[in-house]
């Protein structure tokens, strides 16, 4: 097959494609942020339904994310591969979201209901979106550098998204008085700026969209598993399973210990996890010199102690009813090992790709790209509803369940990813026969 010639890619243009990563991180941390403490502490449902609000939809995503990546890696339109996804996913996400946020004044059973059929139907269109779009690099990207520098762009607008999400969502909530306006309000103002930010890789696909299916795409449930068969994704994705799980375990419960266990308002919800993500996104070139430097998997693995010793200390600290200060200070710490999990997992996802371009594997972008963030997904959907489970169980005792959650669900997870990467080689190369077992 040839392809069409594309433009060579400037400066103009990677910030374009990686402004969609500051809508999707903005739309994927405000749920993992906000979304239990909304239901139970807004909408009175009780916490074990909580939980399976925030996990049900994720668990769609194990079947609907690598079927996207198919679907997008065999689609022909006039717009191209990816386009059509990226548009119609783009706007369909962007309401699903303010509708999440701006529940009818129902009881809590039918508040359940509601929240439950909107976070699916944001979870499944937020994938429409996300999946062509971490594909793009490996098809838009005509040399390594290209490929390099796109992704890299990407992961500090997904940071800026993540800090914005984390801290941008309570403030607007806690200034426009909270409760059900506040989140409306909250829905509202990042809905719109969403949209905005989403609309740059449509406008950078522009003239490089490939426009035809590669000849050699395979059949259908070939490619769905092309990346499962990889040995070392396997276990790279395990892990990374585990480290979203870890840090979304302690993220879902921030604002229960922000406001129940510390005594702060909403706000300083905001405030705390903003610190944490405004060190993690300064961090993020260290971890990628790091991994160069001393290796991917070595890097990631000190960082997870790092982070899992971290949790167990603002656990600790919040337990003996350290001052407010004090817990800022250890949330400040925390990202410098968090953003280890953001970055060294996606530079070993894009080696494991590249390998598989060169062992011949093409039309496969969308395949692993939806593999990968299925188990994404189901990582952040995991923690939540650990975190609601834990509530349900702590009952009213916050000020000693909540710090020991903290201290000890968390840092496990985060022990626990250590492991599968014991089984990752750092070249991530091609899949050999003993890779796609």
């Amino acid at each position: 097959m040839t392809e069409p010639t594309k433009p060579p890619l400037k400066a103009a243009g990677i910030g374009a494609y990686a402004l969609g990563s500051l809508g999707t991180g903005l739309f994927s941390t405000v749920p993992a942020v906000l979304l239990l403490f909304y239901c139970t502490e807004t909408l009175n449902i009780p916490a074990s339904l909580a939980a399976v609000v925030v996990f049900v939809p994720k668990i769609w995503s194990i079947v609907w994310d690598p079927f996207v990546g198919i679907w997008s890696d065999r689609t022909r339109t006039f717009m191209g591969r990816r386009t059509p996804f990226l548009l119609f996913g783009g706007l369909g996400l962007s309401a699903a979201f303010v509708a999440t946020f701006n529940t009818p004044d129902l009881d809590p059973s039918d508040a359940f209901l509601w929240i439950l059929v909107t976070y699916f139907l944001l979870a499944t269109l937020y994938s429409l979106f996300a999946v062509p779009y971490v594909a793009i690099p490996a098809e838009l990207g005509k040399t390594e550098g290209e490929r390099s520098a796109l992704i890299a762009a990407r992961m500090t607008f997904s940071s800026l998204g993540n800090l914005a999400g984390a801290a941008a969502g309570p403030l607007i909530v806690a200034y426009f008085g909270g409760g059900r306006a506040g989140y409306s309000a909250m829905s509202w103002a990042l809905g719109i700026f969403c949209l905005v930010a989403l609309a740059g890789p449509i406008i950078v696909m522009r003239g490089r969209e490939q426009m035809s299916v590669p000849e050699r795409t395979g059949r259908l449930l070939s490619q769905l598993t092309v990346a499962v068969r990889n040995r070392q994704f396997k276990f790279q994705s395990c892990s990374y399973f585990f480290q979203i799980g870890g840090s979304s375990a302690f993220v879902a419960m921030v604002p229960y210990l922000v406001v129940h266990v510390a005594g702060q308002s909403e706000g300083q919800i905001g405030i705390a996890l903003g610190l944490m993500l405004a060190v993690a996104t300064f961090s993020a070139s260290f971890w990628g010199w790091a991994g160069q430097r001393f290796g991917n998997r070595p890097s990631n693995i000190v960082a997870l102690l790092l982070f899992a010793l971290g949790l167990g200390g603002i656990g600790i600290f919040a337990l003996a009813g350290a001052s407010w200060l004090a817990l800022l200070v250890v949330f400040a710490t925390l990202g410098f090992a968090f953003s280890a999990t953001q970055v060294l997992p996606f530079v070993a996802l894009a080696h494991l790709a590249h390998g598989a371009s060169q062992s011949g594997t093409t039309g496969s972008e969308g395949a692993f790209a939806g593999t990968w963030t299925a188990i994404e997904k189901l990582g952040l959907a995991t923690g939540p509803m650990f975190a609601g489970v834990a509530l349900s169980l702590i009952g009213t005792d916050m000020a000693t369940g909540v710090p020991i959650y903290i201290a000890v669900v968390a840092p496990i997870m985060l022990i626990v990813a250590i492991l599968p990467l014991l089984w990752v080689t750092e070249s991530g190369g091609s899949p050999s026969s003993s890779d796609m077992k």
